[in-house]
């Protein structure tokens, strides 16, 4: 048994995979229910640097329900989720993008979505944080206190310079 943290921005399953057979997605463990799965991703934003008609109207366009639909009709489930909560999700070819689609819309909903800054950790942390991710799974929530424990003293001997 193996798991993958496999991004859903990534263009192409590994070779001999398959959601539904081989794989499959799934959420996180539920801490707490009372603030329900969760869901951490990342996010783009379209910033305009300039006041003119034609980059207002790409903006605008970019807005509207319809915009990504031909890359979400060409992709293999994998690459594109929708951000506009409006995004007719039936146009994916398959359940995988689809799944995860809704799962962001889900989780976006229920304020429940958070941004994965994980690029932003110094790897000494994003290392522990893996790690300890890798290690709760194994021996379950009771597990978490001292996990989050061990990643936060990683900070803090980061943080006195060592």
């Amino acid at each position: 048994c193996l798991m993958l943290a496999f991004p859903a921005f990534a263009p192409n399953l590994p070779p001999g995979l398959t959601v539904g057979e081989t794989i499959e997605l799934f959420d996180f463990p539920v801490l707490d229910p009372a603030y329900g799965a969760g869901m951490v991703g990342g996010g783009s934003v379209a910033v305009a640097m300039t006041d003119r008609p034609e980059v207002r109207a790409v903006i605008e366009a970019m807005a509207q329900p319809e915009w990504g639909k031909a890359w979400a009709e060409a992709g293999d489930g994998f690459g594109f989720v929708p951000a506009n909560r409006f995004f007719d999700l039936s146009v994916f070819p398959t359940g995988e993008g689809r799944q995860i689609a809704e799962r962001v819309r889900t989780a976006l909903g229920d304020g429940t979505y958070r941004y994965d800054g994980s690029d932003s950790l110094p790897s000494e942390v994003a290392a522990a944080f893996l790690s300890s991710l890798v290690r709760f799974f194994q021996e379950g929530p009771g597990s978490a206190p001292a996990l989050l424990a061990e990643v936060e003293a990683v900070w803090e001997t980061i943080e006195q310079g060592g």
